[in-house]
């Protein structure tokens, strides 16, 4: 799977499937071994050490009921993945399409991620919160980026593809797709003055936002033919 991804996004990723690249291994994490769940998040932990870990569900795990304990496991229950941000999500190939599965992703890291304000007082009316849609492409951040700094304000991309998946080489090798958005930015995102949320699949993600941070948003169903 690596291989087709960085092949088809000219771009390196980072990831992890089970305990070990053992076939029999791979078999009983899907069937149900939550023991290989847990050791492979301490080993990609241990290994890479991500600002963040995620995890999608199969439509066997979900079928078998793995759902609950695995939310266990990102409450903390897991031995030591109090340590970082463990981000779980529902993603059944039996259910939905792929513009669902990142809506959910991008409201589930809202839900677990920002820090809810102690003071709306403190709130910067300078930043916007920015929640693009996956028909988005990196060029159309980039140029959604430059017109929102034109006005003097700061954006904040979740998620932000800007400057990878596009064939940017880096100076030196990474194990890592290059970009993104720190997982510290994304927790002061509760502060920002306003969201801009692009795609109605980007909603759910948007009322995330202002129901934990109370940041208002507006939902742009498109970019082109917006009024002035």
């Amino acid at each position: 799977m690596h291989v087709v991804w960085i092949g088809s996004f000219r771009s390196a990723f980072q990831g992890g499937h089970s305990a070990s690249d053992d076939r029999d291994e791979r078999v009983a994490t899907v069937l149900g071994g939550l023991d290989n769940v847990e050791q492979a998040i301490l080993n990609i932990y241990n290994r890479a050490k991500p600002e963040l870990i995620g995890i999608c569900s199969t439509g066997v795990t979900e079928t078998k009921g793995m759902t609950s304990r695995i939310h266990q496991a990102h409450s903390g229950e897991i031995s030591g993945s109090a340590k970082f941000p463990l981000v779980y999500v529902s993603t059944p190939d039996f259910k939905d399409a792929f513009q669902d599965g990142w809506e959910k992703t991008v409201a589930r890291m809202i839900e677990v991620l920002v820090d809810k304000p102690v003071n709306a007082a403190r709130r910067d009316q300078t930043r916007v919160n920015v929640l693009p849609g996956c028909h988005l492409t990196p060029g159309d951040l980039d140029e959604l980026r430059t017109i929102i700094e034109d006005f003097g304000l700061e954006p904040s991309f979740l998620p932000d593809l800007a400057g990878s998946l596009d064939g940017h080489i880096p100076d030196e090798f990474t194990p890592t797709t290059i970009g993104g958005i720190g997982v510290e930015e994304v927790a002061t995102m509760g502060y920002a003055g306003w969201t801009i949320a692009i795609g109605e699949q980007m909603r759910r993600s948007a009322v995330a936002m202002e129901k934990k941070a109370g940041v208002p948003y507006r939902l742009f169903d498109r970019l082109c033919g917006c009024p002035q």
